[in-house]
């Protein structure tokens, strides 16, 4: 069974790392290895147009590795570790880490890197974990990436790997070899939330949720796809009572379903009023096929923009939807 190498390093998720849990993993010498990089950040630079120029450039690098782990045997990168120092063994010199962390001084969201991530490595890699740290100076971004089920991915034009400490371009023979083998289909989810109505005194706030699951490997067919829906303040339209649990089947949503060709659900959401202003209700959704390993996207949903409409007097609530599971 896979064990995240956060939980390998430092006995604890990659959600729950602090600043403390970094700086003591660095107070000893720290050594790249085939699933571990380090990328420190220092910048001197006073021009801003250098300035962003090496933004891109280090941003540009971060997904290089994520590539290569998606390609190879998977792996974490740390952002944001101490400047890398020469140190002697035996003959030779290495580079370890060790002391101050480099923080980066800029944050930036989970959402921000999931759409580089989508949008500049192909095909979409998946089940890619992200943390920001918050330390002193700045953050240190954690990117958990498990060995790709769906090799090879290409980053700009390109497709990188692995070779012991270092992150290289893939030769010819091995690009070969990650497409010649088998594959298991690697299916992604998006969710659409309509804008949700309801009338005065109600019970219920209803909204329409519409999701769209599609292929990511494009040589595999998968088939009989299915959908399940839960939710916990709430039901769903065409419920099927599971173990006491109220829960939405659809296990027709597809029967083949090959690469570029999405399939399509729609299913109305009730969630019960007082509806939970602060964190949001929550929705579940799993998702699959007959080969395909099955996914789960969790989201927190509020309402926003309350307005009254038309001569029944419908409350009209726009729906904001989080994925917490990211």
């Amino acid at each position: 069974m896979y064990k995240p190498f956060t939980e390998e390093l430092f006995n604890q998720p990659i959600d729950k790392i602090t600043q403390q849990d970094l700086e003591r993993y660095f107070q000893e010498e720290r050594d790249e290895t085939l699933f571990l990089e380090f990328k420190s950040f220092t910048d001197k630079t006073e021009d801003t147009r250098s300035r962003s120029k090496k933004e891109a450039d280090r941003i540009k690098g971060v997904l290089k590795t994520i590539d290569a782990f998606l390609n190879s045997s998977g792996g974490l990168l740390i952002w944001g570790a101490p400047e890398p120092v020469d140190v002697e063994r035996g003959e030779r010199k290495v580079k370890m880490c060790r002391g101050p962390l480099a923080p980066v001084p800029t944050f930036y969201d989970r959402d921000s890197f999931i759409n580089q991530l989508a949008s500049q490595i192909s095909p979409l890699p998946q089940e890619v974990r992200i943390q920001s740290v918050p330390v002193s100076g700045g953050y240190v971004y954690l990117f958990e990436v498990p060995e790709s089920q769906n090799k090879p991915h290409q980053f700009d034009g390109r497709y990188y790997v692995r070779m012991d400490t270092r992150t290289d371009v893939a030769p010819h023979y091995l690009v070969y070899a990650l497409c010649r083998q088998v594959k298991v289909p690697e299916l992604s989810m998006t969710a659409k939330f309509d804008r949700a109505l309801t009338r005065l005194n109600p019970s219920t706030i209803d909204f329409d949720v519409s999701v769209e699951i599609t292929n990511q490997t494009e040589t595999t067919n998968d088939y009989d796809i299915y959908l399940k829906v839960q939710v916990l303040n709430g039901t769903v339209e065409r419920i099927r009572l599971l173990d006491g649990i109220d829960i939405l089947m659809l296990d027709n949503v597809a029967k083949i379903l090959p690469s570029g060709l999405p399939a399509r659900a729609h299913f109305n959401v009730k969630i019960n009023i007082p509806f939970n202003d602060k964190t949001g209700d929550i929705i579940k959704i799993w998702y699959g096929g007959k080969t395909s390993q099955v996914k789960q996207h969790v989201y927190s949903v509020n309402f926003v923009n309350q307005r009254i409409q038309g001569v029944e007097h419908s409350i009209i609530y726009d729906v904001r939807a989080k994925r917490l599971d990211l």
